[in-house]
């Protein structure tokens, strides 16, 4: 039996459904609740704005791959370029928008925690600060490259970005 979803999890899949069709300052918090038929008083209790929205929604899609059984570092870069590459509607139209709470300012920290935590998993399962800043420094570099890819319509190919990526992980985070 299929579990059944959350008013956030209608949210975040309206906010999907719209921003894969429309850029992020032509969809509307009334555009995004009509389509769910939830009511904007259920969208205020999770999120401060459509930008939270959008951003937490991207964040979710990235948090599946710890679902997952295998947990790798090259894993968690396969896995975010692929989703990266079948979502990059929705990431181009919500790229649009640059001003505070915007998409990418947003994934950065995720996105090095997530790294962090797949290169700990890979190596040794112990903390280190100079991991923690190199997952950072590396996620500023995905996030950055993922925006730029995206809003100026770069045509690489999923390969092309996850051997770009994993040849650009640090000695530090590969254990």
């Amino acid at each position: 039996m299929e579990k059944k979803k959350t008013s956030r999890e209608y949210l975040e899949l309206s906010a999907l459904e719209l921003l894969t069709e429309w850029p992020i300052n032509k969809v509307t918090v009334e555009d995004i609740v009509q389509n769910c038929s939830i009511s904007k008083r259920t969208f205020y209790n999770y999120f401060r704005d459509k930008n939270e929205l959008v951003s937490q929604t991207y964040i979710h899609l990235l948090e599946k791959y710890f679902e997952q059984r295998e947990i790798s570092l090259s894993g968690f870069i396969r896995f975010f370029v692929q989703t990266s590459f079948e979502n990059r509607q929705f990431l181009r139209n919500a790229i649009i928008y640059t001003e505070q709470n915007n998409i990418c300012d947003s994934l950065y920290e995720p996105v090095g925690d997530q790294l962090f935590r797949a290169s700990n998993v890979e190596s040794k399962n112990s903390f280190s600060e100079r991991e923690k800043l190199a997952a950072t420094f590396v996620a500023y570099g995905m996030v950055a490259f993922l925006a730029d890819t995206a809003s100026h319509g770069y045509n690489y190919k999923p390969e092309e970005m996850i051997s770009f990526f994993e040849n650009g992980i640090p000695k530090v985070l590969k254990g």
